[in-house]
């Protein structure tokens, strides 16, 4: 349920829930729209509400518009609106407040926008208002993003699971982001998605600015765009959906939910906002 489209008076605060989008505006390759992360997280949002209200019609479960910012670290190319890691903090903790002054005792933060520090300070900002509210808010992302070092089992499906095993280092606007938009927003895919190049990354690598950048160098995409296909798209929206609603179903009913708390990444100090800056 919208709740843009309610009267305050019309907003449940007893028995309900409000899922928060965010994700910014920025470059996927040649042949992505720079609103990717924007479109997933939308679809992520919507198709979670309606598979949380169908399966508990009691609770009411609110969303609010999706809110284009983010953290990252790509600046060179046009069509990037990135702000800096405490301003994100800052933000969605203020955010969150709010929501929790209505008198909502259930925050969930979603976002497809997968670097690190933008989910770390998410994360942040709800231990914060966890903190000062009891247990309210909740952003399962990062550690849905990194399922296996999390100790999370997403249970893909067989299709995916190849894919993963022979090209598993898809990062940024590869087949696993094509694959979603095709199945999403086809017309918004350009066709030179077909031949675009094959850019392989190890993990290891994606900690350096500078090789990103000399891997991205004006092509813009991490992955292996050209093996995207619709079918990859539908079953991995289905698998993601189901997991976001797994995580957050956990937490309402404060069940095995910690570890969907934190991105694997998130004790590393130089990665959160600092201390000063909170």
């Amino acid at each position: 349920m919208k709740l843009e489209n309610l009267s305050w008076n019309e907003i449940d605060t007893e028995n309900s829930a409000v899922i928060v989008g965010l994700a910014p505006i920025e470059e996927h390759g040649h042949h992505l729209p720079i609103g990717v992360d924007f479109y997933l997280t939308q679809k992520w949002v919507e198709s979670t509400a309606e598979a949380l209200n169908k399966n508990d019609p009691s609770r009411k479960y609110y969303t609010l518009p999706i809110i284009p910012l983010g953290n990252a670290d790509i600046k060179t190319f046009p069509g990037n609106l990135h702000l800096k890691q405490h301003i994100i903090y800052h933000i969605i903790k203020q955010i969150l407040q709010n929501i929790c002054d209505w008198g909502i005792k259930n925050i969930i933060v979603i976002s497809g926008h997968g670097d690190p520090k933008h989910q770390i300070a998410i994360e942040q900002a709800c231990s914060y208002i966890n903190r000062k509210n009891g247990l309210t808010a909740f952003s399962p992302m990062g550690a849905i993003f990194s399922q296996e070092k999390a100790g999370i089992d997403l249970n893909h499906s067989k299709i995916v699971k190849d894919m993963l095993d022979k090209y598993p280092n898809d990062f940024h606007a590869g087949w696993i982001e094509t694959s979603l938009m095709l199945y999403y927003k086809s017309k918004a895919v350009r066709e030179n998605y077909l031949h675009t190049a094959d850019i392989d990354i190890a993990p290891q690598e994606m900690i350096s600015r500078k090789k990103i950048d000399n891997k991205m160098a004006d092509i813009g995409h991490l992955g292996y765009p050209r093996l995207a296909s619709k079918e990859l798209g539908e079953a991995l929206h289905i698998n993601m959906v189901e997991n976001i609603v797994l995580a957050i179903e956990k937490f309402i009913n404060k069940d095995d939910y910690s570890r969907y708390q934190h991105h694997f990444l998130y004790k590393i100090p130089f990665l959160r906002v600092g201390l000063f800056r909170r």
